[in-house]
């Protein structure tokens, strides 16, 4: 189930920043408990996380490849890191905020306990006032690559951006990710009408008291 993250769900989007932090950190966490299916997963995660906007159910492709292990042995028999994580109240804190921030687009796609990818992005307003959206992280977890989950994030954030009165959106990927930028193109996608782009980042000094 893919669901766009409200405030009210900050449980679920801090258990899937945590799923996909790297390096992934150390945790004491509880056990898991059994995962639920099918409809009592949805209504667990409805209950618990305070999910909202249940979309349709994935269907057939992902951003990338499986890991080696996968390619080999047809599944990837590797811990969900994020199985047994119960988010502490600081890190829904830090969620929650982030979630209500003016422009936030965020969505999960769980089942159960299980995180099985994430998107989030910013509508970004412009002086001419038509808003522009951007894509800034969109992940799916290894073992469930190739199952549509990274198309049915990708189509639901552009999905909330269009209604949201955006009518283009941007995004940066590695120039090796062929997978990635397959299905970019696939889904309507094109390079920057100016020709290639370099990208640039700053590391801000602290300032301190203020």
């Amino acid at each position: 189930m893919i669901v766009r993250i409200s405030p009210a769900g900050s449980g679920l989007f801090a258990a899937a920043a945590h799923r996909f932090a790297r390096p992934t950190p150390a945790s004491a966490a509880l056990p898991a408990q059994p995962s639920p299916t099918g409809a009592a997963a949805s209504d667990e995660l409805a209950a618990h996380m305070g999910v909202a906007e249940p979309t349709a159910q994935v269907s057939a492709f992902d951003v990338t490849g499986p890991p080696l292990e996968a390619a080999i042995f047809g599944v990837d028999e590797r811990p969900d890191p994020a199985a047994a994580f119960v988010a502490e109240p600081e890190a829904i804190a830090a969620a929650a905020t982030f979630v209500a921030s003016p422009g936030t687009i965020a969505f999960v796609a769980a089942e159960g306990r299980d995180i099985q990818g994430w998107c989030w992005g910013y509508l970004l307003p412009r002086p001419d006032g038509a808003p522009m959206l951007y894509l800034h992280n969109l992940e799916v977890a290894d073992q469930h690559r190739r199952r549509g989950i990274g198309r049915s994030l990708l189509r639901s954030f552009m999905d909330a951006g269009t209604r949201s009165g955006a009518s283009r959106m941007f995004l940066t990927t590695g120039e090796a990710n062929t997978a990635a930028r397959r299905l970019y193109e696939e889904m309507g996608a094109g390079p920057a009408a100016q020709g290639p782009t370099v990208n640039y980042w700053f590391h801000l000094p602290r300032q301190e008291g203020g």
